[in-house]
């Protein structure tokens, strides 16, 4: 019908065409795998005895005073696990 009206005819329909849609996921994935990586260096280079790096406005320890704790780190890598666990799900 549509060679017949002069119209172009796709060979498959716009919305059943999921590939933008894996390609986002995809790039969604690896910006929160970097955010993982990120967090989980603050993390390793924040720990006590390496020092490498200081953390502003983490988590105090009431038995440590002096103590700060990477929480920010700790939020960014829980959340590029839970991104895998969930993707290891579907």
């Amino acid at each position: 019908m549509a060679a017949h009206l002069g119209l172009y005819a796709p060979e498959m329909s716009w919305d059943s065409d999921r590939t933008r849609i894996a390609i986002y996921a995809a790039w969604l994935s690896q910006v929160t795998g970097a955010i993982g990586k990120i967090g989980k260096d603050v993390v390793l280079l924040s720990q006590q005895g390496v020092d490498a790096i200081g953390v502003e406005n983490g988590g105090s320890s009431s038995a440590m005073p002096h103590k700060q704790k990477p929480v920010l780190g700790e939020l960014y890598m829980c959340t590029a696990l839970f991104k895998a666990s969930a993707n290891a799900q579907v």
